[in-house]
């Protein structure tokens, strides 16, 4: 995916592309998440759907770093299947935050404030109450700590603004009118890049910057 300028037409493309579908077993479970993330880089949307049959079925037997990159692929491509979002909502509800990773965390609050701009967007079903309820203990818990708790230092400190970044656009578009947590996580971000924990690319400071855009509108109004 790293090849520019390649045409979608092009034979090779369109072999390859055939046996990720007839062969998928092949990449099974163990990097099913990494495929699914580059094929919605490359904007393979068609492909993707043709695979969530297979990965709704096994979701649950999946870690959970994979389930939320999944999320994220799935959100990124446009690809919203009622029976996967099932799946997906009864793991949310059942999951324990302390389970995931920052960037794991990143990953699905993304995916779903993604998922909440198209569907106010294309006139779909909001958000319900209670997968909002997990998300927002999901940034709390996340987003108020500028550190990894799990001894993985060196994946922490790559993703760190990163995560951050992304947690607090997160929050933003899905919690417009949530002042109090914008505020935590705004302090908590502060306060890291006081203490020269890290710091952001241009990339994340325009998430940053759009953030604070979303709450200060939505408190004018």
């Amino acid at each position: 995916t790293t090849r520019k300028n390649a045409s979608r037409n092009h034979h090779v493309y369109r072999d390859f592309m055939a046996k990720v579908v007839s062969q998928r077993e092949v990449f099974g479970k163990g990097s099913i998440h990494l495929m699914l993330h580059r094929l919605a880089i490359i904007g393979a949307s068609a492909i993707v759907w043709r695979l969530v049959p297979s990965i709704t079925a096994q979701l649950t037997a999946l870690q959970p770093r994979q389930i939320c990159l999944i999320s994220w692929a799935l959100a990124k491509a446009k690809v919203f299947d009622n029976d996967f979002n099932e799946k997906l909502v009864l793991w949310l509800q059942s999951v324990d935050p302390g389970e995931l990773s920052k960037l794991d965390a990143a990953h699905l609050a993304w995916s779903y404030a993604r998922r909440a701009e198209i569907a106010k967007t294309e006139n779909q079903s909001p958000l319900g109450p209670q997968e909002l309820q997990c998300l927002r203990r999901l940034i709390v818990v996340h987003g108020s700590s500028s550190r990894e708790q799990d001894g993985r230092v060196g994946e922490a400190y790559i993703s760190e603004s990163h995560s951050s970044s992304t947690l607090l656009k997160a929050a933003a578009d899905l919690f417009p009118k949530d002042l109090g947590l914008f505020t935590e996580l705004s302090d908590t971000i502060r306060a890291a890049v006081e203490g020269d924990e890290f710091s952001f690319a241009s990339q994340e400071l325009t998430a940053l910057w759009i953030s604070t855009s979303i709450i200060g509108t939505s408190h004018r109004t």
